[in-house]
């Protein structure tokens, strides 16, 4: 309890804590996870590697979806051309892009979407969003992602993959390091709240901290922790790992006693499911 009541006396310092140096592997989905400040670094990295390397898979698991395809959208172009540096990989990636979209009909796309007999209410509602002409580059992106839930045609599925990714090619090319960087951003090291933000007088300390992918956060959304858990017992063993993981790089009494608050909270909110012994 000293713990807690000493952090809830910082927090108007902003958010601290002593262990996220040490974490190093997401505690829900277990795979590497970027600090932000080295995240520029690792894109040069993924450069100088050129998109056909062992250093180039290391991301691909961890990656959502669509930065999986755009990934692959890179590999592909310099598995054709070998002889191609990255930044040529880039640029023709970005050639491809254009030339893609110059030659797609979205109108008539998305009305053979629209006609397809099982879509859902919200499918057909993003689709009018994204034809709306005030919804700005960034929203479209994120609106083509959530209609390829809703797609169930494997060619349309194809054709939306396609169009998500010449987007998101065009959207992030100003510069190579920023569109590699953009692509690796789902994976960089977030603060995930045990208990919700909302739910606590001082929900920001480290007893009440996780640390995962920006992109993990995301997924669990607003979820209790223990129906989080219930609905993805598979994060179980990976928050297991993290913690020691924190423990054994830290090598400190004073991170010791954080991390054993963290189990309690996390005991408690999981009803008794995580009962961790560090």
């Amino acid at each position: 309890m000293q713990i807690n009541a000493f952090y809830k006396n910082q927090i108007s310092f902003g958010i601290y804590s002593p262990l996220k140096q040490y974490a190093q592997h997401c505690a829900y989905c277990g795979e590497e996870m970027i600090d932000a400040k080295d995240l520029g670094d690792e894109a040069d990295k993924l450069l100088q590697e050129n998109f056909d390397s062992e250093y180039s898979k290391k991301f691909f698991k961890a990656l959502p979806p669509i930065e999986q395809n755009v990934l692959s959208e890179l590999e592909q172009i310099k598995i054709k051309n070998p002889s191609l540096s990255s930044k040529e990989v880039i640029y023709q990636s970005i050639i491809n892009s254009k030339n893609f979209l110059n030659n797609f009909d979205k109108k008539s796309f998305f009305k053979q979407i629209e006609q397809t007999k099982n879509l859902s209410n919200k499918g057909q509602n993003f689709i009018k969003e994204i034809q709306n002409p005030n919804t700005d580059e960034d929203r479209e992106i994120i609106l083509l992602k959530k209609l390829l839930r809703h797609v169930k045609t494997g060619e349309q599925q194809n054709k939306l993959k396609n169009l998500i990714v010449s987007q998101y090619i065009l959207k992030n090319s100003s510069s190579a390091n920023g569109l590699v960087s953009k692509l690796l951003s789902p994976l960089v090291l977030s603060v995930e709240h045990i208990y919700p933000d909302k739910k606590l007088d001082s929900p920001d300390n480290p007893t009440n901290y996780l640390y995962v992918h920006s992109y993990c956060n995301g997924a669990r959304g607003s979820k209790n922790f223990k129906d989080f858990l219930e609905k993805k017992p598979e994060v179980i063993p990976n928050i297991q790992k993290s913690l020691r993981e924190i423990d054994k790089n830290a090598n400190s009494l004073h991170v010791y006693a954080i991390l054993k608050e963290v189990c309690n909270t996390l005991k408690e909110q999981s009803g008794g499911k995580l009962d961790i012994m560090i």
